[in-house]
């Protein structure tokens, strides 16, 4: 696939290395989005406000913590806190409280069924 992008269009270096960025990207998404694999709640989270939101705030796990009251905040991925305060800012519109309910473990890694997603 590469050789035929770069047979049909003159590429140069600069041009060459973001084609590349762009199909190990594509990649690393077709391999985390395989049937097979569940998605986590995290995951869902951080994707559907990745999609909603264009600024995520800048969140610590102080910040977090108070906001949330989930008392597994270190097992969930920092790059999620962003996303995650985002949601929760929504109030009882917010995925979690609509999808999870209201709860003191976040449980970040937990597949999500068909119906929460």
């Amino acid at each position: 696939m590469f050789m035929t992008i770069i047979s049909c269009y003159p590429l140069r270096g600069d041009d060459i290395s973001i084609v590349c960025a762009s199909l190990i990207r594509s990649i690393k998404l077709l391999i985390s989005c395989l049937p097979f694999s569940p998605l986590s709640r995290q995951d869902l989270v951080s994707w559907k406000m990745a999609l909603d939101k264009r600024q995520l705030p800048e969140v610590d796990r102080n910040c977090l913590f108070k906001l949330s009251g989930y008392i597994d905040i270190d097992k969930i991925n920092t790059a999620a806190w962003p996303a995650l305060a985002a949601d929760l800012d929504a109030g009882d519109q917010s995925i979690t409280a609509l999808a999870f309910g209201f709860t003191r473990l976040f449980q970040p890694n937990k597949p999500v069924t068909k119906g929460q997603a």
